[in-house]
């Protein structure tokens, strides 16, 4: 469907029965595809007290088109945490404070609603978080290194643990996603630079990163050599090829909602700046100009309620930003990878990382400079001193940058020299 036509499309929706019939108009950049849309309108949105239109809009340009022409106001927006930050520049929406009662607050990860915040006030409500973690065979654990533990583990010991495999096995049974289409950019923008050097942009070049580099040259001789054709690594994890892999939560899934009897889940490790791990985080939030402010916060209550959260949980792969909701009634397999989520996210060395905001067309180079530093480094061997590709000149504009939290990771905007070691 072009973009004229289906902005023509949810206009008419806005300006025509949608308002006659009071219904509470929910614009969404999040659960767009018609399958997850469906779950919200039958299984969700259809226990609320009033009713609801959802709008989903998975075209971020459309999105911003559409919240800032519509003469009549959205009544609560779901999105992003960037697409967040990039409309509250403006004041676009109430403080959280305003509706949020205390003890609903509470439910949510400190963390979470600390990232909340822009300029020292909390924007959005976290609703849904995905993110990314390490899976392993269970025939792989008695291989652990001497006092290692799963929830606990750190770099040196996952390093060791890669070598006994390899050694006791024959074969190298650590795996990443390095392959076509895999998240291999990922793992360093959101794990190895912030465990290692407590940032990803301003530490890109500096001697903690030289560090994190050597210890990825090390590890990956007890990588399977066929990582770099991997693009998930569910299929790797359930032939026996890998038995300990990274990757994205919807793409672990498979393997243990397949045979969730086989294998654990458990968080990323610990390096020497605490436990670093990326973070996709969504929210809703109310606009100054909603007509019924009201409705739309008792709205959020209902989406961050314990049923809401885990009914998308079990019918989308989000996973539930609040403290209570438990695993009962939750597939086996799928119980665990929440565990491990909520565990990452809850220990207290654990530093959520966010992507840059603000990239816009440099996106994608953004990407390519950290799967071409890891296929020259860590592929290649080359030498660490010798090689770092310059960033583009372009990312050197400076403009002020909306404050975050101490603890955020990776700064919201690139900016100022990313090579100094500053952060």
């Amino acid at each position: 469907m072009g973009k004229k036509l289906l902005l023509c499309i949810i206009l008419c929706a806005f300006s025509g029965n949608i308002w006659a019939a009071e219904k509470i108009v929910f614009l969404s950049t999040q659960l767009a595809p018609s399958r997850e849309t469906e779950v919200v309108r039958s299984q969700v949105l259809n226990r609320f007290s009033s009713p609801v239109s959802f709008l989903p809009v998975d075209e971020r340009n459309l999105f911003f088109e559409l919240v800032k022409k519509i003469d009549d106001s959205p009544e609560l927006v779901g999105a992003l945490h960037g697409e967040f930050v990039h409309l509250a520049k403006d004041g676009f929406f109430v403080p959280a404070t305003n509706y949020l009662p205390p003890q609903q607050g509470k439910r949510i990860n400190p963390k979470f609603t600390e990232l909340a915040k822009v300029n020292g006030k909390q924007v959005f409500v976290p609703w849904l978080q995905a993110t990314y973690l390490m899976v392993a065979n269970k025939k792989a654990l008695p291989y652990l290194p001497k006092k290692a533990k799963l929830n606990q583990l750190t770099y040196a010991q996952l390093l060791q643990w890669s070598r006994n495999l390899q050694d006791k096995t024959g074969q190298a049974r650590l795996g990443f996603p390095a392959g076509e289409g895999g998240l291999m950019h990922r793992f360093l923008q959101g794990y190895l630079y912030p465990s290692f050097t407590g940032g990803t942009v301003r530490p890109f070049r500096s001697k903690d990163a030289e560090q994190m580099w050597a210890w990825f040259q090390k590890a990956w001789k007890s990588v399977s050599p066929h990582s770099v054709t991997y693009k998930g690594m569910a299929e790797p994890l359930l032939t026996g090829e890998v038995w300990v892999a990274w990757d994205h939560t919807a793409r672990l899934a498979p393997a243990l909602e397949q045979k969730p009897e086989e294998f654990v889940a458990f968080p990323a490790p610990i390096g020497p700046q605490g436990r670093g791990f990326l973070l996709v985080l969504a929210g809703l939030g109310i606009p100054k100009a909603s007509k019924h402010k009201d409705a739309a916060a008792d709205l959020i209550q209902h989406m961050i309620s314990k049923e809401t959260q885990k009914t998308l949980l079990v019918n989308t792969g989000f996973y539930p930003v609040v403290l209570d909701v438990g695993t009962n009634l939750i597939p086996v397999g799928l119980a665990n990878i929440a565990e491990a989520v909520a565990l990452q996210s809850t220990l207290p060395e654990s530093k959520p990382a966010l992507l840059p905001v603000g990239l816009g067309k440099y996106s994608k180079d953004f990407n390519t400079l950290f799967q071409i530093a890891f296929s020259r480094i860590v592929l290649r061997g080359a030498p660490l001193k010798v090689y770092y590709t310059p960033w583009p000149s372009e990312w050197r504009t400076s403009f002020q940058p909306p404050k975050f939290p101490a603890g955020h990771l990776i700064h919201p905007v690139v900016v100022h020299a990313p090579f100094t070691s500053s952060r």
